[in-house]
């Protein structure tokens, strides 16, 4: 993260997002808790992939040495 940081004015704003689960999407977990979350190509194929959502607890964990003000 600190080549994000080498980047940015001092007091620079982040804005950290992602894609919240959704219904319509096959969704399972593995034998290690894993979420994993179907996706289909264009062509027709089709995959499985680990897709975890952290909860704030644990973005606030990886971020407490980079970031303040973390909401």
């Amino acid at each position: 993260m600190t080549s994000l940081h080498s980047k940015l004015e001092p007091g620079s704003v982040v804005f950290f997002n992602d894609q919240l689960p959704y219904l319509d999407f096959v969704r399972k977990k593995d034998s290690e808790g894993n979420n994993l979350e179907k996706r289909v190509l264009p062509n027709g194929r089709s995959f499985m992939i680990i897709k975890n959502y952290p909860d704030e607890a644990e973005i606030r964990d990886a971020l407490k040495d980079f970031a303040e003000y973390i909401q």
